[in-house]
Order: C-alpha cells, then structure tokens, then sequence
C-alpha cells in the first residue's frame, strides 16, 4: 500500500530552509511499517513509539541529522473500506 508521509520539524527558524513541512511517498503493509522504513532508511532514532490512529494513519517523532521531526503517515487513496457487518440472524 501507497503511503503519503508529511514531515513537520519541531524546531522552525525562517531563515532556515530546511525547516520547512516536506512530504514524500513511501510503500509499507501499514503506515506504522513505512514509517519504520523511513526510520531505518535514513538511519533515525525513533523517539518514542508510534501511535496508529484510526483510519490507517500513523504518527511518530524522530531524530535525524541533529534535529527532531514529526511524522505523519496516511495513505495515499484514503482508507480502505470497511465491509458491512453481517446482523445477526
């Protein structure tokens, strides 16, 4: 499945380009495996643990390069949909 993750640093400067909200695409079985791919990819620390939301979405807070960063992740075509239960006969 197609992930959309959005980057937000929590340190913001102006003047600093490379505190601006950035997203990408990443592929994963659910947004918490992308994220831990962009993790392992670019060598993170995770801070903490990441917290699945409803609707398949997934956010958590690393460390690269010096500077903490704030992940969201959703798909990309919006959630799946969730079948009809049956009612009971």
């Amino acid at each position: 499945m197609q992930f959309r993750i959005e980057r937000v640093p929590l340190k913001s400067s102006e003047k600093d380009e490379s505190n601006r909200i950035t997203t990408q695409s990443e592929e994963g079985e659910s947004a918490a495996d992308a994220l831990r791919a962009v993790v392992e990819r670019e060598r993170a620390e995770m801070v903490g643990e990441i917290l699945e939301l409803p609707g398949l979405g997934a956010v958590l807070t690393i460390r690269a390069g010096g500077s903490y960063q704030t992940l969201s992740c959703y798909p990309e075509t919006g959630p799946l949909p969730i079948p009809p239960r049956k009612r009971p006969e």
